[in-house]
């Protein structure tokens, strides 16, 4: 309607100034941005959770990367210890990024590791997919979360659900503090105004977006201007 009502000097027959103008409209619904920020001298616990295959386990490792790049000391934490494969591939991941990595199968398993590991900077819990459904395994994940107290809880999305399936993982999480979003995928779909509308709906700051396979690789930190960018010309691979 804004366009409409005003399109700017260029009119409606002029498309790259109108894509421009409706970049800086949207750009303006979208919470500012939230990457994750270490303190000094104070250790911080990040959560990443949302459904099965949304990549979080990917999303985990490209995020401790990019922090031990910085020189910080990151544990992996693999909490997804029910999916087959998952600790294997956490692990692989903490061995090539040269990570340490510790195992939690419950609640009180967390607490005494959050007691323990003081030694550190950032603490990367990777939690199991859970459908926004399954009551019990919510639950389950909310006690787990109880005992690792983070500082931050990244919902993940991916780029390639659909609108209403991403508006009942938003509503299904909301009981677990979730505050931030992580877009994954969004280099797998030419439809990136859905994921747009599921961030601005969900009125949490975006932090990361991932747009390959590399790991490490294809991550960035979220900036809404790129989302818009990529919504109207297509996603480009830009690694960290």
């Amino acid at each position: 309607k804004a366009l409409l009502l005003d399109p700017g000097p260029s009119g409606l027959k002029d498309l790259p100034p109108l894509q421009k103008r409706a970049g800086q409209l949207m750009g303006k619904w979208f919470e500012s941005p939230q990457p994750i920020r270490l303190g000094k001298g104070v250790r911080s616990i990040v959560a990443l959770v949302g459904p099965a295959g949304v990549g979080k386990t990917t999303a985990a490792a490209r995020i401790a990367a990019h922090f031990s790049d910085t020189g910080a000391r990151v544990v992996l934490v693999a909490a997804d210890t029910d999916r087959v494969g998952g600790l294997e591939q956490i692990r692989a991941y903490a061995g090539i990024l040269g990570v340490p990595i510790e195992v939690v199968y419950t609640a009180e398993e967390m607490g005494d590791l959050i007691r323990e590991r003081r030694d550190v900077d950032l603490m990367l819990i990777d939690t199991g997919g859970v459908g926004p459904l399954d009551q019990a395994r919510l639950a389950q994940l909310n006690d787990l979360l109880k005992e690792a107290a983070p500082n931050e809880v990244h919902l993940t999305l991916s780029a390639t659900a659909d609108l209403q399936q991403m508006r009942d993982v938003v509503a299904a999480f909301e009981r677990l503090n979730v505050n931030r979003l992580l877009l994954t995928k969004i280099d797998e779909t030419a439809r990136l105004g859905t994921v747009c509308s599921a961030a601005i709906a969900a009125k949490l700051p975006l932090s990361y977006f991932t747009n390959g396979r590399a790991v490490p690789g294809d991550f960035l930190q979220a900036d809404p201007s790129v989302l818009v960018q990529y919504l109207f010309e297509g996603v480009a691979h830009v690694s960290r």
